[in-house]
């Protein structure tokens, strides 16, 4: 038996017809899918894109763009103790540690006489520069120093008044080689302006320290002093 028998022939039958079909519809699935991957993978470029693009964090202090910043507070001032109408002296007891200055300190030159005389000295100082003033007597001895106390007079005068010199504080002051007791009081603030303090020792007779004599007589130191703001 012939196994080579013709295929069976049916009229307008065209045996490559169903595979051409078949191979456009497979070409159209692919052209379809690597259209939508295209598609996911350009989204997905984008969506990268846009969640990793910088960002610009502002100061939680910083203003609105739309505002302008706040100006900048004004300092705070403290207040400025107002100058006094007048010198005023008041007693003060010396503190281990004060750096006040000697009124007697800021007169260049500054040196106490050995006999009756009338010294004048010139101080310049701010307003605001506490001084002390710081004066009195030393002696060899306590006995000395009580027995010589017994003829000397201390007169202070500030701008031509008399200060009390019982209101001021009164120093022992002891070292080694001499005992001395001293007046000391305390400008702590000053007008401005020009002010005049004299200090005066007067000694009714002549009297001794202990190393040596001084003549009777007053001996006095006139301060003028000038106050800078």
């Amino acid at each position: 038996m012939d196994t080579n028998l013709p295929y069976p022939q049916t009229e307008g039958y065209d045996p490559a017809a169903p595979k051409t079909k078949s191979t456009w519809i497979w070409i159209l699935v692919l052209v379809l899918a690597l259209c939508l991957c295209l598609a996911l993978g350009a989204g997905g470029i984008g969506l990268y894109l846009y969640w990793n693009q910088p960002v610009e964090i502002l100061p939680a202090t910083a203003a609105p763009l739309d505002e302008a910043p706040p100006p900048p507070e004004e300092p705070t001032l403290l207040p400025v103790a107002p100058l006094p109408e007048t010198v005023i002296v008041e007693p003060y007891e010396p503190q281990v540690g004060d750096d006040y200055p000697f009124l007697a300190d800021l007169a260049p030159g500054y040196e106490g006489s050995s006999v009756p005389d009338v010294q004048t000295w010139d101080v310049s100082v701010s307003s605001d520069q506490p001084v002390l003033i710081y004066y009195g007597w030393c002696a060899a001895t306590a006995d000395i120093l009580e027995q010589n106390f017994e003829h000397i007079q201390f007169i202070w005068e500030v701008n031509g008044e008399l200060l009390d010199m019982e209101g001021l504080y009164i120093l022992d002051d002891t070292t080694t080689d001499h005992l001395c007791r001293v007046y000391v009081g305390i400008v702590r603030a000053w007008p401005l302006g020009e002010h005049i303090i004299s200090m005066t020792m007067r000694f009714d007779e002549t009297i001794n320290d202990g190393w040596g004599d001084y003549p009777a007589g007053d001996y006095v130191d006139i301060f003028t002093i000038d106050i800078a703001p």
